[in-house]
C-alpha cells in the first residue's frame, strides 16, 4: 500500500513480542529482521538493511543460510550476491528439497543477479522454476505467479521477444486485476509496461 513506515513499527512490535515469547535469537524471528532489513533496503538506507539482515543471518545461518545477497545486488556487486544466494540453495534444498516453495525466492532473486548480469538464459531458468514451484504450491491465479511473469516478462523483453515478454506482462496483470482490482497501482504500472512494448 506504500505506507512503509507503519509497516516498519509492525515489524518492531513483531520483534518485541516474538522476543518475550520466544529468545532473542528465536529462528521464529529471522521473518521480523528480515523484513526491516527489507524496509531499509526500500528506503535506500543500505547499512541499517546490512544490519538486519546480519542479524537475521545470525540466527537463521544453520537452518537457511545468508541473506545478504538482496544487499549486494542492489550495490551493484553481482558476483557477491551470487555466492551468497547459491549459498542459501545449497543450505536449503539440504533442509526442504530441491523443489520446495521456501527456496522459490531465493531462486527468483538469484534469477534477477542473472539477469543483471545479461546472462538471460539462466536468468529464464530461475524464473521458470519458480514459475513451476509456485503454480504448484498456490495455483496458477496467485498473487505470487504474477510477480513471478513479471520477471519473465522483463527478462524476454531484455531477450527482445517482445511477444512472450507483451503475454507475461498481461498474464501478471490479470491476475493482479483480479486480486486487487483494476485501479490499483500495480495494474496502472503494467498498462504502462504493456503499451512501451
Amino acid at each position: 500500500m506504500g505506507e512503509e513506515r507503519k509497516a516498519k513499527d509492525f515489524y518492531e512490535r513483531a520483534i518485541e513480542i516474538e522476543t518475550k515469547a520466544f529468545r532473542p535469537d528465536h529462528v521464529n524471528i529471522v521473518l521480523a529482521y528480515n523484513n526491516l532489513g527489507s524496509f531499509y533496503h526500500k528506503m535506500g538506507e543500505y547499512k541499517k538493511a546490512k544490519d538486519f539482515y546480519e542479524q537475521a543471518i545470525k540466527i537463521q545461518t544453520k537452518a537457511f543460510g545468508p541473506n545478504l545477497g538482496l544487499v549486494y545486488f542492489n550495490m551493484g556487486e553481482n558476483e557477491k550476491a551470487k555466492d551468497f544466494y547459491e549459498r542459501a540453495i545449497e543450505i536449503k534444498t539440504k533442509a526442504f528439497g530441491l523443489d520446495h516453495v521456501n527456496i522459490a525466492s531465493t531462486y527468483m532473486n538469484l534469477g534477477s543477479v542473472y539477469k543483471d548480469m545479461g546472462e538471460y538464459e539462466k536468468a529464464k531458468d530461475f524464473y521458470e522454476r519458480v514459475m513451476k514451484i509456485r503454480t504448484k504450491t498456490f495455483g496458477p491465479d496467485h498473487v505470487k505467479i504474477a510477480s513471478t511473469c513479471k520477471n519473465l516478462g522483463s527478462v524476454y523483453k531484455d531477450m527482445g521477444e517482445y511477444e512472450k515478454a507483451k503475454d507475461f506482462y498481461e498474464r501478471a496483470m490479470k491476475i493482479e486485476t483480479k486480486t486487487f482490482g483494476h485501479d490499483h497501482v500495480n495494474i496502472m504500472r503494467k498498462q504502462s509496461r504493456c503499451n512501451l512494448l
